[in-house]
């Protein structure tokens, strides 16, 4: 035996390198030469032999597992079949659901996300360092024979359930497959059977441990090859020193192993210490390799080979980075090859990494392993299981239909249909059995209708496709429900789930997106489609291996498959050559490196913090090794590791060095630098702390002038730099250089130019193009013309783009309202039809008539919500008792009331009760005010007769006449004013304004902290009811609206002295010459409004008033993009109603003036 030892970049790996290929060159056909390292090393090794010899046939690159195949395969064993970790998961799970109510500690558990994995994950480490079921057993009896602190009984039942499913994993396994960690096991035992090991040469590198199934393979190896050669990074001087914080612990304990081994086999030992350095090019890496692990700290004059950086982000940090990578390459002194970036935790760098890189043209790979279920076919399987066990959830059918393989093709106009297959069923709440039903499914725009409709053409025809798309795409998924539903074993199970498959070709949808993404260029993806498929199959017939003819339920089907395809990974092949390497400081092994990128180096990424988070805690492991048991390093003592993969990744480089960390993370918090950085600065204290910030103007002139380096990167700051020249800031003259570089180009991205000048403000429409939108005649609603008020984009969006929210299946505000609004009118028919009014109505009619009004109307409110579930009829119920209540109410204030009720649901405009309310507009457009009117009221007093406007709202609602004035609140004066300027002709009769009233219909719910007698919880109830807005202010007027008024009115907003006068600040009335001026002003402000529209108006002006903007509640956010903190409000002030009809009085007094 050899060991060559030495410190990093002594040359002892190139030595072993080279003795192995000069044994392969003085006799090429000789005996094999094995040269043995870590998996993740195979690939690189093979290409450095390959180099150095040609070809050659003599020397084979192996790991553990590959040289244990090769034996086996020569010498008998390979033949049984080895489980992958999606098959182990998959009978895990299995084995788990069995034995579930045998387990103590885990019963609850084991349906948790990733038990599974943490499972394998223990079972894998007890196999590596030969932990046998019966070793286990021995501590769990010793255990059982003790008196136990509460956390040795907590140890005790996890041992017993983790021995039990253990055994039962055994027991599956036993004599018929394999998992990878048995190839070891078996290749121990085998190795003196193997001719080709006799004689052979085993070449060892790239390990720092060893496992104990690994030092058995090793202890029969170094037996039966004929020489074995081994390279150890350690220090030879101190090889004899063992101390849990020696920076070369690790390696120098393996080393005294393997030195113990061949001792014990008696194998002759020869070592070779590596004293000098011969990697480093540099002084500064030759003097940190040498002094990083020396205090106190040895200072060095060296000023090149290494520099030292901050950055404000992560994302500045990499594109720190990459700028430092292209000034490198562009030097010519370096290939991409050359250069490794290295990070503790590359995962948290990733998405930083992926977009700068590709913005910098940088080729880059990183060694990581993507879950496949994200991937369609992973989705549909996981899916369609879940809509056969589920009953078909929307969700889960949607994620099937949207992976697009039960279309005909991928990526055809089909993926529309489904679209619109999922707006339809989010509005009509299609759930389970409804999917299977063999009815026609109907189709009504509204989903509110306060009274019976025909269907249309238009809703015919949608019907009509949405049937036929339903058709179309379910028939393989019923098959497969049917099959199911025959299928009582796993097999059958399996075969239903793959012929599903067949029937929907899935392996040449698969082709088709691999097709797709190979002429888009993206490799990644192109690999994982030819991946998928070869990887679900295997786990099927693992399957069907491990429990082929065992009866399952469904439900621990889906459990297998699911554990199955969660524990898949895509592997990645390096792409090219030339290219940087992202690597991971643990698990990597890099050589031939010139340039290293440390990046991350922050407190608790290095060194890592080691979470005791596993199934087995340290006291557990703790608690093992007493008992003789080794198992995995223990949290402490990966922590004390953490200096020698500081020390490899810092001494991985030839010639240049690069440490880097952020001061903030992606939310902005606070970070600190990692211990391991401070000792490496004050080495070189005149190598200095470069500060890297995100705005390139921000940092020194030389870095700014780094951020110029390929068009599209080189444009991302050229737009902010010249954002900054726009507000008056001074920039580099090279910054115009870019600009106008850029603007020579053929392919000139003027786009993104532009936007340096873009401000959100939307070009007015033509007059021709709002003709087309609006027509020639312009027919609108009062709540229209609020909206406007409220914002003219949002009016736009709404009424010219028609836009609307995705409808959902829910019940909300305006379709109670339309319930309310229904049922009160259809009581109120109803008792006219008796010649009755509510007068007549008391509590126990009420009631009934709530009932039966109620009951009638539910199935035209948002489809028949109400029948869809318990919740929504036990909602159902309460709105009966709200009518009820509402109607009571109603009854009290008529019976206390001379105004009797004129018209329910009055509506104006073409083929209605009354004509619309038209205004001619200065272009000669004529504009149509349309709407209608919950309830008008009348009464005739003194000869005169007055009418009011009554609507019901299903939430308090108040009007302030400064809402009026800015056209915020115009829908209850203008309805007014339809009223009364069209009563000679509908009542034929002249009619005055006696007022404006919001009736709230609810069933409040009382509080008292009194004893209150019938009578007088009436009277509070009837408080409740008290109708908001304005009445005239005609004595008579309002006493014929509350005949019991005396003090505070419970009806109206008024309230009286004893003396008869009213009391102004707790009265809301208006006068004749009030109504008037609100008459004119409205009028006016109204035919403003209609020609702002029909002129193009779309400007993006909300309101604000106080704490109120239009923005809260609009539907149409996403669209307009208004940014508070950049655009601009149209402030409207609170005014007092003094303070409006002052103003209106002023505005008229400057009319009659002109």
């Amino acid at each position: 035996m050899h060991i060559y030892t030495g410190r990093s970049g002594t040359g002892k790996s190139y030595a072993l390198l080279h003795k192995a290929v000069e044994e392969a060159k003085q006799n090429p056909f000789g005996k094999p030469i094995y040269f043995l390292v870590p998996d993740q090393m195979t690939f690189q090794v093979e290409r450095s032999i390959i180099r150095l010899l040609k070809a050659t046939t003599r020397i084979q690159v192996v790991s553990f597992k590959r040289l244990g195949l090769r034996v086996l395969q020569e010498v008998g064993g390979a033949s049984l079949y080895q489980l992958s970790k999606s098959g182990i998961h998959a009978l895990l799970r299995k084995i788990v659901e069995e034995e579930r109510e045998s387990l103590v500690l885990y019963q609850k558990a084991a349906s948790h996300s990733g038990f599974i994995e943490q499972l394998e994950t223990t079972f894998t480490e007890w196999n590596r360092y030969n932990v046998t079921k019966e070793a286990v057993q021995e501590t769990l009896d010793k255990l059982q024979k003790k008196e136990r602190s509460n956390e040795e009984e907590i140890m005790l039942s996890k041992l017993s359930d983790l021995n039990r499913i253990k055994g039962r994993l055994d027991e599956e396994l036993h004599l018929k497959y394999t998992e990878s960690e048995d190839h070891l096991r078996l290749l121990s035992e085998k190795v003196p059977n193997s001719s080709k090991l006799q004689s052979a040469s085993l070449y060892i590198d790239g390990f720092h441990s060893f496992t104990p199934i690994e030092l058995q393979v090793l202890q029969s190896l170094i037996e039966h090859v004929n020489q074995v050669h081994i390279a150890l990074t350690l220090d030879p001087n101190d090889a004899s020193i063992l101390h849990p914080l020696d920076l070369f612990y690790e390696t120098t304990k393996t080393y005294q192993q393997v030195k113990q081994l061949a001792n014990d086999l008696g194998r002759s030992i020869d070592e070779t210490s590596f004293t000098d350095t011969h990697r480093f090019s540099s002084e500064a890496l030759i003097h940190v390799e040498k002094n990083s692990d020396v205090r106190p700290i040895n200072e060095s004059n060296a000023t090149s080979g290494i520099r030292f950086a901050q950055a404000v982000n992560e994302r500045t940090e990499i594109a720190y980075v990459a700028r430092r990578i292209q000034e490198l390459v562009k030097s010519g002194d370096y290939r991409y090859r050359d250069i490794a970036i290295v990070a503790r935790n590359p995962k948290q760098y990733q998405p930083y990494i992926e977009t700068i890189c590709n913005r910098e043209q940088i080729p880059y790979f990183m060694d990581e392993k993507r879950s496949v279920l994200n991937h369609p076919l992973a989705e549909f399987i996981r899916s369609i299981l879940e809509v056969v066990d589920r009953n078909f959830p929307y969700e889960a059918v949607f994620r099937m239909l949207k992976t697009e393989l039960l279309f005909n093709q991928v990526g055809s106009r089909e993926r529309d249909y489904v679209d619109q297959l999922e707006n339809y069923v989010l509005a009509y709440g299609i759930r389970g059995n409804q999917w299977r039903e063999e009815n026609a499914w109907t189709f009504r725009r509204n989903r509110t209708r306060a009274e019976d409709e025909d269907q249309n053409q238009s809703e015919i025809a949608v019907e009509q496709a949405i049937n036929e798309w339903r058709e179309a795409l379910l028939p393989p998924v019923r098959g497969f429900m049917e099959s199911i539903n025959q299928a009582k074993t796993a097999k059958e199970y399996v075969h239903a789930l793959f012929s599903l498959l067949e029937t929907i070709d899935a392996p040449a949808k698969l082709k088709q997106l691999q097709e797709y993404s190979f002429e888009r260029n993206k490799l990644r993806e192109y690999r994982e489609h030819e991946q998928i498929w070869k990887e679900v199959v295997s786990l099927f017939e693992q399957i069907v291996m491990v429990s082929g003819d065992e009866k399952l339920e469904f439900h621990t089907f889906i459990q297998m498959i699911e554990a199955g395809l969660s524990s898949m990974q895509f592997t990645t092949i390096p792409p090219a050559f030339d290219q940087i390497v992202v690597a991971d400081m643990e698990n990597s092994r890099l050589s031939q490196v010139k340039v290293t990128f440390l990046i991350g180096m922050n407190d608790g990424v290095l060194p890592s913090v080691h979470r005791d988070d596993g199934m087995l805690s340290d006291t557990d492991r703790k608690f093992f090794h007493d008992t003789g048991i080794e198992l995995a390093e223990s949290s402490e003592e990966k922590l004390m590791n953490e200096s020698f993969l500081f020390y490899r990744a810092i001494t991985l480089p030839s010639d240049k060095l690069f440490l880097s960390y952020s001061l903030a993370d992606s939310e902005g918090k606070k970070r600190l630098p990692s211990m391991y950085i401070k000792p490496i600065q004050d080495m070189f204290p005149q190598v200095e702390l470069e500060s890297i910030y995100e705005q390139a103007s921000d940092n020194s002139p030389n870095e700014e002038r780094s951020f110029v380096t390929t068009p599209k990167a080189t444009l991302t700051h050229l737009s902010s730099e010249l954002q900054a020249f726009l507000k008056g800031y001074h920039i580099h003259d090279y910054w115009f250089g870019a600009y106008n570089w850029f603007i020579d180009q053929k392919d000139a991205p003027l786009q993104t130019l532009q936007s340096l000048y873009y401000s959100n403000t939307p070009k007015q429409l033509s007059v021709a193009t709002a003709k087309k939108l609006y027509g020639e005649k312009l027919s609108t609603s009062v709540s229209r013309l609020e909206q406007y008020n409220r914002c003219p984009f949002s009016q736009y969006a709404g009424y010219g783009l028609r836009l609307k929210e995705r409808d959902t299946y829910k019940l909300e505000a305006p379709d109670i309202g339309t319930l309310f609004h229904a049922a009160l009118k259809e009581m109120a028919d109803e008792l006219q039809k008796d010649r009755r009014d509510f007068r007549d109505l008391h509590e126990a009619d009420a009631k009934r008539m709530a009932k039966t009004v109620v009951e009638s109307i539910a199935p035209r409110i948002q489809r028949n919500i109400f029948a869809h579930s318990n919740r929504y009829k036990y909602i159902f119920t309460k709105l009966q008792e709200v009518v009820a209540r509402a109607s009571q109410v109603l009854g009290e204030q008529a019976r206390q009331s001379g105004f009797v009720p004129a018209g329910l649901e009055v509506g104006f405009g073409p083929n209605q009760p009354l004509p619309p309310f038209r205004f001619k507009l200065q272009d000669g457009t004529e504009m149509e005010l349309i709407g209608r009117i919950d309830r008008v009221d009348r009464a005739d007093i003194n000869e005169s007769t007055y009418v009011r406007v009554i609507d019901y709202k299903s939430s308090k609602r108040d009007i302030n006449l400064d809402d009026v004035y800015f056209g915020l609140a115009l829908q209850m004066l203008v309805y007014l004013d339809v009223v009364v300027s069209m009563s000679s002709s509908w009542l034929n009769v002249t009619a005055s304004p006696a007022g404006v009233l919001y009736f709230h219909v609810h069933n409040p719910m009382l509080k008292t902290t009194e004893k209150l007698t019938l009578e007088e919880l009436e009277k509070k109830l009837l408080k409740e009811f008290k109708m908001k807005g304005y009445v005239a202010s005609d004595k008579d007027v309002i006493h014929e609206m509350d005949h019991q008024l005396e003090g505070h009115s419970s009806v109206i907003p008024v309230q009286i002295k004893k003396d008869g006068q009213l009391v102004e600040s707790r009265s809301s009335t208006l006068s004749e010459e009030d109504y008037s001026l609100l008459q004119s002003h409205l009028r006016e402000h109204i035919t403003h409004i209609g020609e702002a529209i029909v002129a193009g108006d779309i400007s993006l002006t909300p309101y604000k008033k106080q704490q109120q903007i239009a923005c809260t509640y609009c539907p149409y956010k996403d669209v307009c993009q208004f940014d508070a903190t950049v655009d601009t409000f149209k402030q409207v002030p609170k005014v007092d109603d003094k303070e409006i009809l002052a103003m209106l009085k002023q505005k008229e007094g400057e009319h009659d003036d002109h």
